[in-house]
Order: structure tokens, then sequence, then C-alpha cells
């Protein structure tokens, strides 16, 4: 039990969430992606920002690491 009603748990459970009568919601969301090359790996990492209620998109940053992780 979170001590939070039923509906607002519903809300804030989603991976996205959207709550504009609160002025909540999310903010980003982040994607990484390794990938295996033949000298070792690179590392995307994308990240949205969203702008707030009605949420829609308002940024969107890619960097690449590479040789990322490093090996032990």
């Amino acid at each position: 039990m979170t001590g939070v009603p039923i509906d607002a748990e519903r809300i804030l459970s989603s991976a996205f969430v959207e709550w504009p009568e609160r002025g909540y919601g999310t903010r980003c969301s982040t994607l990484v992606v390794t990938e295996r090359l033949e000298h070792g790996q690179r590392t995307h990492v994308l990240e949205r920002s969203y702008g707030a209620p009605p949420a829609r998109a308002t940024a969107l940053r890619h960097h690449v690491l590479e040789r990322w992780p490093p090996r032990p």
C-alpha cells in the first residue's frame, strides 16, 4: 500500500505520466543502446524532453560514447 488513492496510483504507475490537473508529468525519457563492433563497443544515449502539459516533445539529444563501456 502506498497511501495514494487508487486512481492516482494508476496515473503514476504508467511509464509516461501525464497529469495536467496537478501540473505533474514525465519531463524526459532516456534510451541507452550499446552495439558491438569489431574494435569494441559503442553506446548511444538518446534523451527526449517534454514540455508542459499537454506533453509535446521539445528536444531530442543524441550522444555517442565510443568504446564504451570499457573492457576490463
